[in-house]
């Protein structure tokens, strides 16, 4: 849906003559929600970290990787560029849209520290295994928490942008 949303985004700038990078960055960011949707199903994160480590013949915790937090940092990095831009584009236009995509990034950064300390956690024993699952469940909440705000906040500029295309045709 915030796909969808960011797609709409793209194709009102786009028709509006608006730059081409915010046009790409409104796209990239549609592509970036649409593979975080189909990630949080499929788990690939997790398992092109192991990939990734048997090739080169690293070990993981009883198949778990947390390696993937190293092999993807420049995605994240990326991603977390283009919602920047997307919240810039909107800082003047659509103030609490741009508050709630920053908001978004900030609670998803927040739950990939979340992760990378649980990880530490059990590669470093002793450890409590309680508190590892009180850190899963906070880490998965906060990710869910900071892509409804992203999503959130593209599907109210998407409506503010809709209401303002029905008030000039």
């Amino acid at each position: 849906m915030g796909a969808t949303g960011a797609l709409f985004y793209a194709w009102y700038l786009q028709r509006t003559a608006s730059s081409r990078i915010l046009v790409w960055a409104w796209g990239a960011c549609a592509v970036m929600l649409a593979y975080l949707g189909l990630d949080d199903m499929m788990a690939i994160h997790e398992r092109l970290g192991f990939v990734i480590n048997n090739r080169l013949h690293i070990n993981g915790y009883y198949g778990e990787s947390f390696n993937w937090l190293i092999y993807f940092s420049p995605l994240a990095l990326l991603g977390a560029g283009v919602l920047y831009m997307v919240a810039k584009n909107l800082w003047y236009s659509h103030r609490t849209s741009a508050l709630l995509i920053g908001v978004g990034t900030c609670i998803m950064i927040l739950s990939l520290l979340v992760e990378a300390y649980g990880g530490y956690l059990l590669t470093h024993p002793p450890f409590s295994v309680p508190y590892y699952y009180v850190l899963i469940i906070t880490e998965e909440s906060l990710e869910m928490i900071g892509t409804s705000c992203v999503v959130g906040g593209i599907l109210y500029a998407m409506r503010r942008v809709s209401k303002e295309r029905l008030k000039f045709s």
